[in-house]
Order: C-alpha cells, then structure tokens, then sequence
C-alpha cells in the first residue's frame, strides 16, 4: 500500500509539472495589450449608439452559394441614411474565403450586397457602419448548411 501511494504521489507530481511546463511554452498571454484604450473606445462607441438609438437588422439565415444580404439601419425609429456601409463574410475554419464587400443603399435605411457563401460551415457575417462619428459594427455567426 505504501508502495501504490509513493507511485500515485510521484505521477501526481510528474502531471503538475508537465502541466505548468506546457502551459508556460505555450503561453499565449492572458493580457491584453493596451486594454484601457481598447475598452475606453468600445464604451464610447456604445455611448454614441445608444444616444442615437441605432438598431441594425439583418436577414435570419444564409445559404451555399450567391446571397443577396440586405441589411435594415435606424436610428431613433428613423432609417440612417448615406452611411458606409460593408458587409464581412468569413469562415470560421479557413481564412482562404474571408471577403469584404461595399453595401448600396437601396431604399432610405436599406442596404443591399451580394455576398458568396461557397461551402457549409459556421461564418461569421459582420456588418461595418460608418456615417459621421458613428463608427461601429454589428456581428452574427450563422450555420450554413
């Protein structure tokens, strides 16, 4: 008995420090730099939102192929007119596919693109506004089938 627990005591020693040795060569760092300004910006961003009342709607779903993506913007009940306005669509697990596209307004508040969806997967579709001091995005993973 004696013998089983030296053996259990040296493996539990022989995990932990081949624990702490992984987790320090792979450190990626837990701290991100210049994190006050980064978080200072957001906070300010989401200020001047919520002052003008911005509400972003995008379409449910996305399928395989060519996507007409059309994209509602108000502020305060009122569509936000002649803004910037570019659609990212990206996959999750390549890169090779990621593509950045300008939006047309299409009607008061409405804007329109088309984006291409060649396989299934987990994507992520980012909206990017810009109009004035209004700078944001708004963002959505959607699984296509």
């Amino acid at each position: 008995m004696k013998i089983f627990l030296i053996a259990l005591y040296g493996l539990f020693i022989f995990a932990m420090a081949s624990g702490i040795t992984i987790a320090y060569r792979q450190a990626e760092g837990l701290v991100e730099p210049d994190y006050y300004e980064k978080a200072s910006a957001y906070f300010t961003t989401k200020a001047v939102e919520s002052s003008r009342g911005l509400a972003v709607a995008m379409q449910d779903s996305l399928r395989k192929g060519n996507n007409e993506v059309l994209v509602r913007i108000s502020t305060h009940d009122k569509p936000l007119r002649n803004a910037e306005v570019t659609l990212f669509a990206g996959n999750l697990s390549n890169s090779k596919y990621d593509r950045t596209v300008p939006m047309k307004e299409t009607e008061p508040g409405s804007y329109t693109t088309t984006a291409a969806i060649p396989f299934g997967g987990v994507w992520l579709i980012r909206v990017d506004i810009r109009k004035n001091e209004l700078q944001t995005s708004r963002k959505w993973f959607m699984e296509i089938d």
